[in-house]
């Protein structure tokens, strides 16, 4: 009976050492009492002294090895993020054109009164071309003076010589096989300028699409590289971010119109789409 009572107490220590150990980690802990008459858990807090006459067992329960690992692989995830890259070539269907008419006279009054018969006739012969109204618009209008060339001195005024008007307008050709013969038409018409000549696409949605898929493909390729680098798989994907995918237009420079034939080549328009993506790995 004695060597009973001092395995008994033995057992209750190591159980009361235990708990102390368990509760400075925060964690609740339970042990589970079983004899012949049955079993029972119960907090570990709330263990008291068993008497000698109860005779039962202590059996403490605690995470096992595997329940660790899954608990620290949901609080680490693994993941991999990758760009890439798309780009589609396209033929422009459409150009924009900003040109208009520069007059020069004495007076104010004059320079703007030519300025406006000119480029009243040059707006007549867009139209005439096939130009809606609602593919042109005023762009700018200005008047300035203009003054001798002499040397610049100190106090001196500036001598007035005569005054400049200009009127630009820019325009929307949808047909560019014709575009060199409107050119043409508004050199006639009185127009001696062109600010600039853009081509774009008119509907570039669908180029956007293609670009867009392109820069997946790309973003996909590299991470399943380095997934199998790693040893591993892709998993679900968790973020996408894009950039780009706004076509530029071709532009072409400021000239002085000519009455000669005017050659156009609009060359190719590129659409790009960059993306960033992000998986989980597993």
């Amino acid at each position: 009976m004695k060597h009973r009572i001092r395995i008994m107490a033995i057992v209750i220590l190591v159980v009361v050492i235990t708990g102390g150990i368990f509760a400075l980690s925060g964690q609740a802990k339970t042990f589970t009492a079983a004899d012949e008459a049955g079993q029972m858990t119960l907090p570990l807090h709330s263990l008291e002294p068993i008497s000698q006459s109860e005779g039962r067992a202590i059996h403490l329960e605690i995470p096992n090895e595997a329940e660790r690992q899954v608990q620290s692989a949901d609080e680490t995830q693994r993941t991999v993020s990758v760009s890439g890259s798309g780009q589609v070539q396209a033929q422009p269907d459409q150009a924009i054109v900003r040109l208009g008419v520069q007059t020069q006279a004495e007076a104010a009054e004059q320079a703007l009164s030519e300025n406006n018969t000119k480029m009243q006739a040059l707006l007549d012969t867009l139209k005439q071309a096939g130009i809606p109204a609602e593919d042109i618009q005023t762009q700018a209008l200005r008047l300035h003076p203009l003054y001798e060339e002499q040397p610049i001195q100190q106090g001196a005024n500036q001598t007035v010589r005569g005054y400049m008007a200009a009127n630009t307008v820019e325009v929307r050709a949808r047909n560019l096989a014709n575009l060199g013969e409107l050119l043409d038409a508004a050199v006639e018409a009185g127009g001696n300028t062109i600010e600039g000549v853009s081509f774009e696409v008119s509907d570039s949605a669908e180029l956007l699409d293609q670009a867009r898929a392109a820069a997946m493909q790309d973003a996909l390729r590299k991470a399943e590289q380095l997934a199998s680098l790693a040893d591993a798989s892709l998993g679900s994907v968790l973020t996408i971010n894009e950039f780009g995918g706004f076509p530029r237009p071709v532009a072409r420079g400021e000239m002085a119109l000519e009455a000669a034939a005017v050659p156009i080549e609009p060359g190719t328009h590129s659409i790009s789409v960059e993306v960033q993506v992000t998986w989980l790995l597993q």
